[in-house]
This record gives structure tokens, C-alpha cells and sequence, in this order.
């Protein structure tokens, strides 16, 4: 895993090109408009996501700081399983629902107490590549403005 900063950005310069876009006003109250948050005055962070064999996370809500969270999947050969996609959970921990790992698939939710998700224990072959995109109230190397 790696994020995007102004270290590295030079690397990713199609990633530096989607940033400079997230960070506009105008996208970020756009966006904003849709999921009900200002992100007037929220900064930008972008993950780059190679989850190997072996890996899983536990149902979890995400912190208060990460106003918007968006991963987008990069399953280009359709090598890996659809199965591989996150979960999602009611308040009681029961899976209700898997979205599929797809190539240029993925989902937007907002951090609250009840938005558990997490991802089980699954084969994964080779791996499993994602763009974790956030707006949060702490400081990274990219703000709106």
C-alpha cells in the first residue's frame, strides 16, 4: 500500500491529475452535494492498493476523520474473483452484502456508526488491486482550495 504525496506523485502522474481534480472547490462541493458533507475545507488522500494472498480485514467503521470514502477496483484481466470485492454488514455483524470485484467497479460511503464493512477471508491469487480515494479533516499533502 502507498499513498500519493507530493514525494512520489511524480510516479503517478495520471493519479496527480485525478487529485488536482478532487482538489478543485468546485468537484469537492459537487461531491459534497451528493454524499451531504462539506468538503469545503477537507484535504484529499489517495491509496494506491496491492492486497496479497493472505489477506483479510475485520468488520470495522471507519474513524470520523474520513468525511468520504471511495475504492475503485483494477481487475483488468478479470484474474482475481468477483468474490474479492468488500463486504458490508448490518449492526450486528451479518454480511448483507458483497460488492463484486470488478474492473473499473467500486462504491462511495460516508464514515458513521453504523457503515461496518471489512473484507473475509478469501483466496486471493495473485492480488487485489484498488484506488482508495478519501476526503478527511486531517492534513495531507492535498487540499481543497
Amino acid at each position: 500500500r502507498e499513498f500519493v504525496t507530493k514525494d512520489n506523485y511524480k510516479d503517478y502522474p495520471h493519479l496527480k491529475k485525478f487529485i488536482d481534480e478532487l482538489c478543485k472547490l468546485e468537484t469537492a462541493k459537487y461531491i459534497g452535494s451528493k454524499i451531504k458533507k462539506d468538503l469545503s475545507k477537507a484535504y484529499v488522500r489517495v491509496e494506491i492498493i496491492a492486497d496479497r494472498v493472505g489477506f483479510w480485514l475485520k468488520p470495522h467503521c471507519d474513524i470520523k476523520e474520513k468525511l468520504m470514502s471511495c475504492l475503485l477496483f483494477a481487475n483488468p484481466d478479470n484474474y482475481e474473483s468477483e468474490e474479492l470485492g468488500t463486504d458490508f454488514y448490518d449492526k450486528n455483524l451479518k454480511l448483507v452484502k458483497t460488492v463484486p470485484y470488478k474492473n473499473n467497479y467500486g462504491y462511495v460511503f460516508t464514515s458513521g456508526p453504523d457503515t461496518w464493512h471489512g473484507l473475509e477471508k478469501k483466496e486471493i491469487k495473485r492480488d487485489r488491486r484498488c484506488l482508495q480515494v478519501n476526503y478527511v479533516t486531517f492534513e495531507t499533502d492535498w487540499k481543497v482550495n
